[in-house]
């Protein structure tokens, strides 16, 4: 079954079968194993954090929100500990806008869960895929543009089939970056190729012949034709769309310390001194190579009482 076959399925018959069945086929899930599957309300308030206090608008949310698939966790290393790991999907209901009930939804597993939660998002126009997310490295979730058929899916599935497996810093910088290619203006492959061979003139001689002959007005679709070919570049930046959505979307806020972020920003301190003390060593080892020889006189006592140093040294001062 093709990918937008996929997506087609999910969006009109969303089940754990056929979501199971497009995240395997796509090692989108290490495993098949469904450790919860119900509704958004119990898995909230019965499985979640019960320190977590959510307000009216959040709580009206997750009421609203219906069957979920949470399957089971995996771990992943980083150097100061493991952090677990875990793939949800939802359908999500027909709303007068998916992109806030998305990052709600998110922001809301993300409130109820510890750890890193990878979101298989599908609603009526298409399918987005999803992160938590470490403030230390710039947002608290990572959402993407709306995948709605399977050339939009396929170009963000063969990045994440080559994501890193080992280290969680480095899957989580190498995923986010995959999910914020938010700049990217997504076309068919008809409409890549157009914009390749450019404007073709003999298609606009054609339409003006059609005005000549036929005395039709064809001034419409010459514009239509020719902004085909730069559309793309007074095209609203993804990034604006979604901070204008989260901008009108209730406060989402957890107080709790997730611990994903602790071991991220342990790790992340610790690459930062390692990096240090490199830049450190080379700039030691770069004074001491522009450093003088010492004359006769600064042959010290200590000096003296080391032969070998001493032969060393004049051997340096003469150049042997």
């Amino acid at each position: 079954m093709k990918n937008d076959e996929f997506i087609r399925d999910i969006i009109d018959n969303f089940s754990a079968e056929l979501v199971t069945e497009v995240l395997s086929k796509n090692a989108l899930i290490p495993d098949t194993v469904i450790r919860y599957q119900g509704e958004l309300k119990p898995f909230v308030f019965l499985h979640g954090d019960s320190s977590e206090v959510y307000s009216q608008p959040e709580i009206e949310f997750i009421n609203s929100i219906g069957e979920i698939i949470v399957y089971d966790d995996f771990f992943m290393n980083t150097n100061r500990g493991t952090v677990a790991c875990r793939v949800i999907s939802v359908r999500l209901c027909a709303g007068e806008d998916s992109l806030m009930d998305a990052i709600a939804f998110e922001k809301i597993i993300d409130k109820a869960t510890d750890g890193f939660n990878f979101f298989f998002i599908a609603a009526q126009e298409g399918i987005r895929i999803g992160c938590s997310g470490v403030v230390a490295a710039g947002s608290n979730y990572s959402i993407s543009k709306n995948l709605s058929d399977d050339n939009e899916f396929e170009e963000y599935i063969q990045y994440l089939w080559y994501l890193p497996n080992e280290n969680f810093i480095d899957y989580y910088n190498s995923l986010r970056q995959i999910i914020c290619m938010e700049d990217v203006k997504y076309l068919s492959y008809e409409e890549k190729r157009m914009i390749l061979r450019g404007p073709q003139y003999r298609y606009l001689e054609g339409l003006e012949e059609i005005e000549r002959i036929y005395h039709i007005n064809m001034s419409g679709e010459k514009r239509r034709y020719l902004a085909a070919f730069c559309e793309n570049i007074n095209e609203e930046p993804y990034s604006e769309v979604i901070r204008q959505a989260e901008e009108m979307l209730f406060p989402i806020v957890s107080t709790k310390v997730n611990t994903m972020e602790m071991l991220f920003d342990a790790e992340e301190v610790e690459k930062l001194s390692q990096k240090t003390e490199e830049e450190n060593e080379k700039l030691v080892e770069k004074q001491t190579e522009n450093e003088q020889v010492p004359t006769d006189q600064s042959i010290t006592k200590e000096m003296l009482n080391d032969p070998e140093a001493v032969i060393k040294l004049l051997k340096k001062k003469r150049g042997l």
